[in-house]
């Protein structure tokens, strides 16, 4: 019982200190390395590991762009393929 709370609490805070780390990335310009589709969004990965969302017609998997990180979403953000 005692493990599991503070496997909780620890969750809670790490999922804390994750949203505001992207929080502090929203408006950077980071190089993201797109890999998979999901929900309708190509998805890929910063080089410190912020999983970034975008439109999926802009870019493959494979590619390695600059995105402009532009809002929280899901466990990640929404980037801005800049061209």
């Amino acid at each position: 019982f005692v493990k599991k709370e503070r496997v909780a609490k620890l969750t809670k805070v790490s999922d804390e200190l994750e949203i505001a780390f992207n929080q502090s990335m929203l408006g950077k310009t980071k190089k993201v390395l797109f890999e998979d589709e999901e929900d309708g969004f190509m998805v890929g990965f910063t080089d410190n590991y912020i999983k970034v969302y975008t439109d999926r017609s802009k870019v493959k998997s494979g590619d390695l762009i600059d995105v402009k990180l532009t809002e929280l979403f899901k466990l990640g953000i929404k980037g801005e393929v800049l061209c």
